[in-house]
Order: C-alpha cells, then sequence, then structure tokens
C-alpha cells in the first residue's frame, strides 16, 4: 500500500506552523518493516557477488561484481520509497539462510 502525494501534502499543510514534537504522523507513510529489516535486505546478494569478486583475478572484473552488488540492492528497493520504522531500543533481527548469518541490534 502506498501513499499519494495528496495524502502527503495533507499531513505537511496540517503541520505548518505546529510544533514539530506534536506532530504525529500517520502510520502508513511507513513501510511495514523496520529499518534492521531493510538493513538485512541489503546484505542478501553480498555473498553471491563479494565471492565472486574475491576470487577474480582481475582487477576490472571484481569491480563489476561489486557494481553488480549494488544494482542489485538498488532493485530491491524499486518502488518501495516508504521511511521504514525506527528500531525499538534493545530490539534484535536475526537472519539465517544456508549461505549466511545477519544479526543486527
Amino acid at each position: 500500500m502506498s501513499i499519494s502525494a495528496s495524502q502527503i501534502w495533507g499531513v505537511i499543510k496540517d503541520c505548518i506552523g505546529k510544533d514539530m514534537s506534536k506532530i504525529s504522523m500517520p502510520v502508513i507513510i511507513n513501510e511495514p518493516l523496520t529499518a534492521l529489516q531493510k538493513g538485512a535486505e541489503m546484505v542478501c546478494f553480498c555473498e553471491d557477488f563479494f565471492r565472486k569478486a574475491i576470487n577474480e583475478k582481475e582487477s576490472t572484473k571484481r569491480m563489476v561484481y561489486i557494481a553488480g552488488y549494488n544494482a542489485a540492492t538498488y532493485f530491491l528497493m524499486k518502488g518501495r520509497t516508504g521511511k521504514p520504522f525506527n528500531p525499538m531500543l534493545g530490539e534484535t533481527y536475526e537472519l539465517v539462510t544456508n549461505k549466511y548469518r545477519f544479526v543486527a541490534e
């Protein structure tokens, strides 16, 4: 579910001249995941691309693998412009696959 520009403008228009600490933002502006989960998504292709880059002898091909990794992470974010929820103090996230284990706090 995405938020339209008119909905965002309605929220901004109501905030003009108010103390920012007193304004509650609608939850629909956020993505339904936390920043920890979004960070885990960023490393999901890491092992494939980095292992190939490490084993590559030619420097230009290593650069291509790293550029491919960056492109892959942006592909995951395509169309997802919402802000992730801030993690609560002490919140952890663990992602375990057969290739790697990602732990974040």
